[in-house]
């Protein structure tokens, strides 16, 4: 070996990334079930401990932050609901492409502030402007904008305050990006479970029935998917941020990967 803790031969990076793995799956279990029960007033949960895989993805890579996520929102979707039938066709796939999407933009862009900085604020602005034309009621376009403006504000706040985290803009552009590819997943598989349930191809508990039954409509499963998945992304990077930069010092050879040119 090369002498290096980041110097690992191939068996012992597998299972570095195993024992990564399963503990972020473990961590994230528990910390959904701790939110679990926060009423939303729509089936898909407020959930926060998305922290907990995104620090993985960084650390670790795509794949741990992708495989553990997943993992970990099947247990507790089996704890939570008794059965896994609604979480293989929303949260488990969601999580597993949407943390692989954030730890591989993050990955892609570090170190690129001002060009994240730039296609970051160009999207943001994007996004401000549809939600203004869309149909919603004030009330979601007021909390849509605000959490717009915090990420944009947050965005300008890490690049021109503080050059060593112009790492940061890309993992809230991975957020971004990685939270709309699982909010995309997670309405899409709700509006096919809703729409079976019309027919009576599947069935049930009434409770979860009557909380799946709205995204029969794919307006109201997009808008709503979009909107509970997003409003804990603020929390979780002023969570992860911090938590990684302390990872990185006591492991340096974590940041020595995380920063090493791709090859």
């Amino acid at each position: 070996m090369g002498g290096g803790r980041g110097s690992l031969l191939p068996a012992e990076r597998v299972a570095r990334q195993a024992a990564a793995t399963c503990i972020c799956a473990a961590l994230y279990c528990i910390g959904s079930l701790l939110t679990a029960y926060i009423p939303t007033g729509y089936f898909v949960q407020f959930r926060p401990a998305i922290a907990i895989p995104t620090v993985f993805a960084v650390l670790f890579g795509p794949f741990v932050g992708g495989v553990g996520a997943a993992v970990g929102t099947f247990i507790a979707s089996i704890y939570r609901y008794g059965h896994p039938f609604l979480t293989i066709f929303s949260g488990t796939p969601a999580n597993l492409v949407g943390f692989w999407v954030l730890g591989h933009v993050v990955k892609r862009l570090k170190g690129t502030g001002a060009r994240v900085l730039q296609h970051a604020s160009v999207g943001l602005g994007s996004v401000a402007i549809l939600t203004m034309l869309l149909p919603l009621s004030i009330e979601v376009k007021a909390v849509s904008l605000l959490l717009l403006v915090f990420l944009e504000c947050t965005l300008l706040g890490l690049y021109r305050r503080f050059l060593r985290y112009r790492w940061a803009c890309a993992l809230v552009v991975g957020g971004i990006l990685g939270m709309a590819a699982g909010s995309l997943i997670i309405a899409g598989g709700l509006y096919l479970v809703a729409s079976l349930l019309t027919p009576g191809v599947i069935r049930l508990p009434a409770e979860q029935a009557r909380g799946v039954a709205g995204f029969a409509d794919p307006t109201h499963a997009v808008l709503f998917s979009f909107l509970i998945v997003f409003l804990p992304l603020p929390i979780a990077l002023l969570v992860a941020i911090p938590v990684i930069e302390t990872c990185w010092k006591v492991f340096p050879y974590l940041r020595a990967e995380f920063f090493e040119p791709a090859g």
